[in-house]
């Protein structure tokens, strides 16, 4: 039988997978602005935020094997 995550692992799953590809989009601009900058705080805790809602959307809905 499948064991299946529980909603603390999603969250944070989803909040770290987030707030990683935040990061990576910041380090990929040519000019980037300083990391603690009250913006790029802003982007990696929407980032953080919208990670957690992508990671739980998907796990819910994708096909599982029986």
């Amino acid at each position: 039988m499948e064991q299946r995550q529980s909603l603390v692992q999603q969250v944070l799953f989803g909040a770290l997978f987030g707030a990683l590809f935040s990061l990576f989009n910041w380090m990929r601009d040519p000019n980037p602005a300083p990391l603690l900058s009250t913006y790029n705080i802003g982007m990696l805790i929407g980032g953080a935020v919208g990670g957690i809602f992508l990671y739980m959307l998907l796990y819910r809905f994708w096909p599982r094997k029986k």
